[in-house]
């Protein structure tokens, strides 16, 4: 049996089932003590299971009726929770006792829209935005007849988002969370017969139905969870052997159960569509035409992330993919300040519909690339990759042409001392480069240390910052009888001076368009790093040598300039603490 959705829909009936989730959500006698609101979820199951036998309407239940039903049967609720029943004897041990049901229509209400949306427990995911499920609901274009699945579908939220649209359609959940996907099968109870929750491990149990085919699927899983390999999970391709996440093992998933026509969308965290680390995955995905496009999200737009997510859709034989930056286009929500600090960003209907004609069509936001472009690039899906408004040098040569790219080793930090006399050699971290200096001042290293095989500093070696920190270049003019190791955190430029200025190179590297190019090939999601393969790959603007020595002028000089500020600055300071004594002395 199910509730024409039209029915739990009228306001009247929508206003009273606010009430009851409200009531039932918030009052504490209900969860106090219940990790994630386990028994709400069990009370109001069951009650819907008995609530579908009663014809019509039935009195009010009230807080006394549910607090009398919590305590009748609260050994019975620990079996279930103890794992002692399984679902239908569950039902049948609690159907001996009696209670009052609520009108049919507000209890279903209630469960489909307002309790579900109360189900915010930190220790659970808070599920899919409902803007980010209008937008992916909107590209997959659902229609009748389709066979829809949703990969770790969570409460549900999708599944009701997509039959409120459309009820003639089949449905499939894949969620392992016990708690939640009993909410989830509760909606999809109301929903009717034409939607399921298969409970378990989402991989496991698409394997064990590898026949099912769907003509559209979502997914919003787990990001960076470690694959260890697992017997059940069997990879499609020897490019997936390798893979350490489950993040592509659900990617292979979804395209292994679309139809012939069949369309997927996903969330994907952005440092997996450009790191190194995934091109092999990448590679598998776009050399079989699975990739019909990428859509770079806003920030913020999830309540428990605030890394770079983007939209990628799923479908067969694709020679292109089309890139949409949907990074700037967002509101936010209507009990929100609309200023440019507010946390939470939303995708109004308007947001979805450009991102949409972005999609159709080329244009400011978006962009089309056939998969040779890609393979020129790495296989990098991500959309920042190839909109990085950096200039076009007509004299633009590689790095790699012009210097050696040299990666650090050094991780001296528990040697490191600043109280040990100064002993020529001396570790550097990226917290001691400031302004493209390197000071005197390092922490010494015992002479211990030293290996003949440990990466040392040169005269007007570069060093920069693998984590793509921006102004975080220096040069080493030398000097002072010392070797300095640094840390594994940096990266060392040794420049060729037969074809570059040292400092010439550093000017570059530390100018508003040398930072934007060390952005541009930065990857990660969270740990931000930069490779020697794409660092040696940057384009640098190389003018004749006349130029080169008239812009190392400017900044030697700049430079010079500041160390004597320095001097000055150490030198007040020194004269504010001694202040006091030196006018003792005089006295």
């Amino acid at each position: 049996m199910a509730f024409p959705l039209y029915e739990l829909t009228k306001t009247s009936v929508r206003e009273k089932a606010k009430k009851l989730s409200a009531e039932m959500a918030n009052n504490r006698i209900l969860h106090n003590g219940d990790p994630l609101n386990m028994r709400l979820w069990f009370y109001a199951f069951i009650a819907y299971k008995r609530l579908l036998s009663y014809p019509g309407n039935s009195p009010a239940l009230s807080i006394d009726d549910i607090e009398e039903y919590r305590l009748g049967i609260s050994a019975s609720i620990q079996n279930i929770i103890n794992g002692m029943y399984s679902l239908e004897s569950a039902i049948n041990e609690l159907n001996k006792y009696i209670i009052k049901f609520p009108d049919a229509r507000v209890f279903a209400s209630a469960v489909l829209f307002d309790i579900a949306n109360n189900y915010t427990d930190v220790e659970q995911p808070s599920g899919t935005p409902q803007s980010v499920t209008n937008l992916a609901k909107t590209i997959l274009a659902v229609q009748d007849g389709d066979n829809v699945a949703d990969i770790c579908s969570g409460r549900g939220d999708f599944m009701t988002s997509v039959f409120l649209e459309n009820q003639n359609i089949s449905f499939t959940g894949y969620e392992l969370n016990i708690f939640i996907a009993a909410l989830s099968e509760m909606r999809a109870e109301i929903l009717g017969e034409n939607a399921k929750i298969i409970r378990g491990d989402a991989l496991s149990s698409l394997e064990e139905h590898k026949e099912a085919k769907y003509d559209k699927i979502f997914a919003n899983f787990p990001f960076k969870k470690r694959f260890f390999g697992d017997s059940n999970i069997k990879l499609q391709s020897s490019s997936l052997n390798r893979t350490r996440t489950y993040d592509w093992l659900f990617i292979d998933a979804i395209c292994n159960h679309l139809t012939e026509n069949g369309k997927g969308v996903a969330v994907m965290l952005d440092g997996m569509l450009s790191n190194i680390t995934d091109r092999k995955e990448r590679e598998y995905f776009v050399k079989n035409g699975m990739i019909e496009a990428v859509i770079s999200l806003p920030t913020n737009l999830f309540s428990d992330t605030g890394v770079n997510l983007s939209l990628v859709v799923f479908s067969k034989h694709n020679s292109h993919v089309k890139f949409v930056d949907a990074s700037d286009i967002y509101d936010y929500p209507e009990n929100e300040s609309k200023q440019p600090c507010a946390p939470q960003r939303v995708f109004s209907n308007d947001n979805i519909k450009s991102i949409i004609n972005a999609l159709e069509k080329d244009g400011d936001n978006s962009f089309t690339l056939s998969t040779g472009k890609i393979e020129e690039n790495n296989y990098s899906l991500a959309v920042k990759k190839y909109r990085t408004g950096l200039k076009q040098y007509s004299n633009g040569v590689k790095l790699s042409e012009i210097a050696t790219i040299l990666r650090c080793t050094g991780n001296y930090k528990e040697t490191a001392n600043s109280k040990r006399s100064f002993t020529g050699l001396q570790f550097l971290k990226i917290a001691d480069i400031a302004h493209g200096l390197i000071p005197d001042e390092l922490l010494s290293l015992p002479d211990s240390s030293y290996k003949p095989s440990m990466v040392c500093l040169e005269k007007l070696d570069i060093v920069i910052s693998r984590n793509g920190t921006t102004g975080k270049a220096a040069i080493y003019e030398g000097g002072q009888d010392r070797k300095i190791i640094p840390s594994g955190n940096l990266l060392i430029i040794r420049p060729d001076i037969q074809k570059v200025n040292p400092y010439y190179l550093l000017a570059f590297l530390l100018s508003e368009e040398g930072a934007k190019t060390i952005e541009y090939i930065t990857t990660g999601s969270v740990i931000k790093t930069i490779s020697n393969a794409s660092l040696s790959g940057i384009i640098v603007p190389l003018e004749s040598y006349s130029k080169q020595d008239e812009v190392a002028k400017k900044i030697i000089a700049a430079q010079t300039e500041l160390k004597m500020y320095r001097i000055r600055f150490a030198d007040a300071e020194q004269k504010i603490v001694t202040a006091f004594s030196d006018a003792e002395e005089k006295c």
